[in-house]
């Protein structure tokens, strides 16, 4: 990925996110700009892990969103860190190990 201008990203001229996967994006926020921002980190995310982002994986409501943002914070040996979102990820689509499963 290069960088065209301050805060865009493309990729060979191109969006890194699809249209099909920015369209679900799009409807998903209701206008939230936090709810865009959580999405685009969570797209870097999944890509970083070497997976390609499916719109599985973004086709959740906003509590979903930021259960799955939590769950990557979430440190890979099961713990849960100093603060505690078992109770969040317990319902969460995006459970460790299942997190960017389709």
């Amino acid at each position: 990925m290069t960088t065209t201008s301050p805060g865009r990203l493309s990729n060979a001229g191109q969006p890194p996110i699809g249209d099909e996967l920015r369209s679900i994006i799009t409807a998903g926020s209701h206008r939230l700009p936090l709810y865009l921002d959580l999405s685009v980190m969570r797209f870097l995310e999944i890509r970083r892990t070497g997976c390609t982002p499916q719109p599985a994986n973004f086709d959740h409501g906003f509590p979903a969103l930021i259960a799955c943002t939590l769950s990557d914070l979430l440190p890979t040996n099961g713990m849960s860190g100093a603060w505690s979102a078992s109770s969040m990820l317990a319902t969460s689509p995006c459970r460790p190990g299942r997190r960017h499963d389709p």
